[in-house]
């Protein structure tokens, strides 16, 4: 838990609350009263009342530094303004120009927070709430808060603290609702529509404690809501006088005005269940346990005059160089991958379409084959075609002319490459020494022949012996070139 010291600052006298604020809720540990002088007109006066407050809070057991202000809300202005509809980081200062217009003040002559209200359909208008207040205020507390060795860190109004504290009783705000606070003769109302205080306004009854102005009041709050929430009602009102100070006849004009729809509120009961502790701070007001409970369990936007709002506007990504460079460096990686990738891809699509041509190409050789072996096969039986009467000449002129054989059969056929024609046939002589003689004259002529067995020829009886004819014409080899002499 954190150690929070909240200081109610009233014109006459500044209440002091030293408590425990933490997820669980507030714990108070002591409070105390210090009396304060109207005015401070120099800086020494300052510094002896800082050092009188130190003291005072040292004698009461109270060392915690780190400090929370409450001014009354009668100190602050209220204003509902109409603003463009801007970014949220442009809001602030637009509405410090529309504040310090309509108070006919300087900008830096007051100290401004702004706290959003509700849109409604029936106004076109973006809407806030704005809370000024005079800055020599600050430069006061400021003055005086610093001689006492105290961390001032917040400064708050009344009516939203107290607002922070009655929603606890509330449960919900969803419904517009009415906060009457009493301090003594001095009263604040506070509605509270959709999570969001939209009207704020502070009174003082007379010494009599007459209630009959609290009536006018609440016409104008009544009238306010209208202006924020078109035909909208209060829903409940509460009450929550401080201890000892409870109004009969305030609460007999609230109950006769809203029936049922009135709560008064004790916060010494019906605060206890995030408040505990009221015994041993028996100085603590409702407003400053609101501003307690807004520190640590807030549940509805509150004002903050040392903290005001102040959207930030979208951060802009600075990239650092070497970041950017090597995002250059990865990008041309990438681009260069990307080339290499590209060429070996088309590099090996083409490698691939001539695969398919040549397969198609192969393909079509392969069924082509067989024709074109027959046409080399005609081609070489056409060029080595032999006619008839010539091989029958050159048969004439081998054969020896003689009547003691002759052919009875003769067929041929082309030759090869050393050979013109091959005759093969059946020839019948007279004896068988008649072949014994063709073969030697063959031979001298240079006929290739191959020896067939002789046999009888029972056909012809002058010619008895048969014989078979195979033999081989030999081509003439082409003459040699004629040697050249050589020169003496």
């Amino acid at each position: 838990m954190t150690d929070c010291l909240a200081i109610l600052w009233e014109p006459d006298q500044l209440t002091a609350v030293d408590a425990r604020v933490g997820k669980d809720g507030v714990q108070l540990v002591k409070s105390v009263v210090v009396d304060r002088p109207v005015t401070v007109d120099s800086p020494t006066a300052a510094m002896e009342w800082g050092e009188k407050l130190r003291e005072r809070l040292q004698a009461a057991g109270i060392t915690t530094r780190r400090t929370l202000v409450l001014a009354p809300r009668a100190l602050a202005v209220t204003r509902l303004l109409d603003v463009p509809d801007v970014p949220a980081w442009e809001l602030p200062e637009i509405v410090r120009l529309q504040a310090a217009t309509k108070a006919g003040l300087p900008g830096d002559a007051i100290t401004l927070d702004y706290l959003p209200v509700p849109e409604d359909a029936a106004v076109s208008a973006k809407r806030v709430l704005a809370f000024t207040i005079d800055a020599a205020r600050l430069i006061e507390c400021r003055s005086l808060l610093g001689p006492a060795n105290l961390e001032w860190v917040g400064l708050a109004v009344t009516s939203t603290a107290v607002a922070e504290a009655a929603v606890r009783v509330l449960g919900t705000t969803a419904q517009p609702a009415l906060v009457i606070h009493q301090r003594g003769p001095r009263l604040e109302l506070t509605i509270i529509d959709e999570g969001h205080v939209v009207f704020s306004h502070a009174t003082r009854l007379s010494a009599a404690n007459d209630p009959r102005p609290l009536t006018a009041e609440l016409t104008r709050a009544t009238v306010a809501l209208g202006q924020v929430h078109h035909g909208m009602e209060l829903d409940r009102v509460v009450y929550i006088p401080e201890q000892l100070e409870t109004s009969d006849q305030i609460q007999a004009l609230l109950r006769e005005r809203y029936g049922d729809r009135l709560v008064v509120v004790d916060p010494r009961i019906d605060l206890t269940s995030e408040i505990r502790g009221w015994s041993e701070a028996p100085d603590c007001s409702v407003a400053l346990a609101g501003m307690l409970l807004a520190e640590c369990m807030p549940r509805l936007p509150g004002v903050d005059f040392l903290r005001p709002r102040r959207p930030q506007p979208p951060r802009q990504l600075k990239i650092p160089r070497w970041a950017m460079a090597t995002a250059a460096a990865v990008v041309f990686l990438l681009l260069t991958a990307w080339w290499s990738w590209a060429s070996v891809s088309s590099l090996e699509a083409k490698i691939a379409a001539a695969r398919d041509e040549s397969r198609n190409l192969q393909e079509l050789l392969d069924k082509g084959k067989p024709t074109f072996d027959a046409d080399g096969l005609l081609r070489a039986w056409e060029a080595t075609d032999v006619s008839p009467t010539e091989t029958w000449q050159k048969l004439v002129t081998v054969l020896p002319e003689t009547d003691r054989l002759y052919l009875t059969r003769v067929d041929w056929s082309p030759g090869t490459n050393e050979t013109l024609v091959r005759i093969t046939g059946d020839m019948a002589a007279r004896d068988r020494s008649d072949f014994a003689e063709l073969g030697h004259t063959l031979d001298q002529e240079g006929v290739r022949q191959q020896p067939k067995a002789v046999g009888g020829n029972p056909r012809d009886p002058e010619y008895p012996v048969a014989m078979a004819l195979d033999i081989a014409i030999l081509r003439e080899a082409p003459a040699a070139p004629a040697a050249t002499k050589k020169s003496p």
